[in-house]
């Protein structure tokens, strides 16, 4: 099965974009929440943003929309004569950003687990030690 230009250029603008720009930039900030010891439900707001903003660059490098605003407005205006239908097509326009968040939230907590990891292990060297790249374990007794 071929695609179409306008499925390839929304493949190559979301594997160039989302792990890429916008992956280095989440990681960036789990591991920097991570080291300010704050907890990772403290990204949550950082993250809404770089998936708005990653959003933002998909239509300003590609003029593609991420969120097509005429899907919307059809959705809301649908909502009046068939609302299950409208709610379908609402939910349709939002799941470009809802797997972007999901990619992102996942490199933001590779970064905030490498973090805290080392974190943990370099601060409480005297209880706890380092078990792989994103886990720690509390030292036996003497």
């Amino acid at each position: 099965m071929a695609l179409s230009g306008d499925q390839a250029s929304w493949i190559f603008a979301f594997v160039l974009l989302v792990p890429c720009a916008g992956g280095a930039a989440a990681f960036a900030s789990g591991r920097a929440v991570a080291r300010a010891w704050r907890s990772f439900a403290s990204l949550w707001p950082g993250l809404l943003a770089l998936t708005g903003a990653v959003g933002f660059l998909h239509y300003a490098l590609f003029g593609l929309s991420a969120i097509p605003a005429a899907t919307i407005g059809e959705a809301l205006t649908g909502f009046q004569h068939a609302p299950s239908q409208g709610l379908r097509a609402l939910g349709a326009s939002f799941s470009y950003s809802g797997a972007v968040l999901i990619v992102l939230t996942g490199f933001a907590y590779l970064g905030f687990r490498l973090a805290r990891a080392a974190q943990m292990a370099g601060q409480y060297s005297f209880l706890f030690q380092r078990v792989g790249p994103f886990n720690w374990r509390r030292l036996p007794e003497a």
